[in-house]
């Protein structure tokens, strides 16, 4: 299938439901990067076709190396489930290259731990196409590769979201796939494979404050709804770092319809669409203070043919006309200089994705 044979991004939020069904997690996640700087030649076809090569080589290993857990179980926690996850995680990392972009790091912009203003400018470190064909990704896109590649395998894992950190778990409450009911979390945004409990999320990367024990939206596993809502609010900063605003407050709707019950989104989008209501006010001020201007500039630099009056004259009148011209001219170029909404950032996953 080509890549126009997949729906717009507009036509999925249009008609979730529908869509949610019919595309998965790592169709879904590359058409939110659609058109994002960084992601001009994204070919969601020939990544979804990596993608199930990927599935392949995993499932042959996984089969190929499965006498492994049978010989000694206790090697891999006595779960069938951790094995298959062991395995998961080694071949994309070791024959698919799947790794943490090496330049980010040691970036402060990602790695600081306070998460106050982390760079989403390129989709590359924020989308699934950066690991796939770039130089890697993040912990906002590594999980996200593991999850899409293990349902194509038939593996029951889901996305799971903490303060700053995105991971994913295995979750068969009931049984199905192995016979006996499994869930345990996957850590996999480094080298190799480790295994938290959920106490170890509340702590790390970041302890989480009152506030976010009261909001009750992490350690949660998501349903598809809420990873879509997710990819579009990860989206959505990416076209904030770009002053992209109406297209930013356009994914936090989307996000909010699908998530209905998360405040956090709710909040954001009151707060872009604040910043762009002052945006318009400030444009309007701005236009009538530069004609204003204008006449002051004309006034001080009155021609030396004016009877009276020099360029350079220094009469009381014209020494408050140029005072006045460059007090005007000081606030005149800080119109526009809008600060981006910062606390958007701790909102938003938590702070960031990143980690």
């Amino acid at each position: 299938m080509s890549s126009s044979a997949y729906p717009a991004l507009s036509e999925v939020c249009a008609n979730p439901d529908a869509f949610i069904e019919r595309l998965d997690v790592g169709a879904l996640n590359l058409i939110c990067a659609s058109g994002l700087p960084g992601a001009e030649n994204l070919d969601l076809a020939k990544c979804l076709d990596w993608l199930d090569e990927a599935a392949r080589q995993v499932e042959f290993q996984t089969r190929r190396h499965w006498y492994r857990f049978i010989d000694s179980p206790d090697s891999y926690h006595n779960s069938p489930g951790y094995f298959c996850c062991y395995f998961l995680l080694q071949v994309l990392q070791e024959e698919f290259q799947v790794r943490y972009n090496p330049a980010r790091i040691k970036d402060p912009k990602f790695q600081d731990i306070r998460c106050i203003d982390p760079d989403f400018k390129d989709s590359r470190d924020l989308f699934i196409h950066g690991i796939i064909d770039g130089p890697g990704g993040t912990c906002g896109s590594m999980p996200i590769i593991y999850v899409a590649v293990g349902r194509r395998l038939g593996y029951p894992l889901k996305l799971v979201e903490t303060k700053c950190h995105l991971f994913f778990r295995w979750e068969d409450l009931e049984g199905e796939r192995f016979g006996y009911p499994e869930q345990f979390n996957v850590e996999g945004a480094g080298e190799g494979i480790y295994m938290y409990p959920d106490q170890h999320y509340r702590e790390w990367p970041e302890p989480w404050t009152k506030a976010d024990i009261e909001g009750d939206y992490y350690l949660k596993s998501q349903s598809p709804s809420q990873e879509l809502a997710g990819f579009l609010v990860t989206r959505g900063e990416c076209l904030s770092d770009h002053s992209r605003i109406e297209e930013t407050i356009e994914c936090y709707r989307w996000a909010c319809a699908l998530a209905p019950n998360d405040p956090r989104y709710k909040a954001l989008l009151q707060q872009y669409t604040n910043r762009l209501t002052h945006k318009s006010t400030l444009t309007l001020e701005y236009e009538d203070e530069k004609r204003r201007l204008q006449k002051i500039l004309e006034m001080a630099g009155r021609p030396s043919g004016v009877t009276g009056h020099s360029r350079n004259c220094e009469c009381a009148q014209c020494r408050q006309i140029r005072t006045t011209a460059k007090k005007l001219f000081q606030n005149l170029t800080c119109f526009g200089n809008i600060p981006p909404a910062r606390s958007a950032r701790r909102l938003a996953h938590g702070g960031t994705c990143f980690g």
